[in-house]
């Protein structure tokens, strides 16, 4: 009976150990970035990240942008993603955006939200290369709302890193080809 004890608290141990490390881990900055240089020119990439159309080929998951206002690349303008997880048992995601800066061509920053999930702020930074090219980078600080999502964000942050860059390297193949 003692041996069954002893494996108890080692048991015990190591979930409060893992616990603990995951919650530490979890404190550290939740930021997301991934960056891609794309041979075409910011004009023709801007349409890529402003467009619900173009969005929808190159964003995995997504299905639908319902757009809440009239333009969809200016200060205040509002859509709301939709996105389709089979990871979670086709878990059906909607993404609140609102635009909070813009300077086309250039910069877009978004205002994020997915009600009882997550908020956080994205920006778009468009800079030119020589030779005409685009270097895109992504940017973004996101909050978990619920406790066991910022629990386990360290375990699900190099998936989300890995989608980020799959999107953009799939966004980078379709500009290049003009979107065929």
């Amino acid at each position: 009976m003692k041996w069954i004890g002893i494996i108890a608290a080692l048991i015990a141990g190591l979930v409060v150990a893992a616990i603990a490390g995951l919650w530490i881990a979890g404190l550290s900055s939740n930021d997301y970035e991934s960056s891609i240089d794309i041979s075409r020119p910011a004009a023709e990439v801007w349409p890529w990240i402003t467009e619900p159309a173009k969005q929808k080929q190159w964003v995995s998951l997504l299905t639908d942008v319902r757009t809440l206002t009239p333009e969809t690349a200016r200060m205040g303008s509002r859509a709301v993603w939709i996105m389709i997880d089979p990871g979670m048992n086709n878990q059906r995601i909607e993404i609140d955006s609102e635009v909070t800066g813009v300077v086309p061509n250039e910069r877009l920053d978004l205002r994020i939200r997915s009600r009882g999930m997550f908020s956080g702020h994205t920006t778009y930074t468009l800079t030119p290369l020589p030779g005409g090219g685009t270097h895109l980078l992504n940017a973004g600080t996101y909050h978990y709302d619920q406790w066991f999502s910022r629990l386990v964000e360290p375990l699900v942050r190099p998936e989300v890193r890995r989608k980020m860059e799959a999107d953009m390297l799939r966004l980078k193949l379709l500009a290049e080809a003009g979107g065929r």
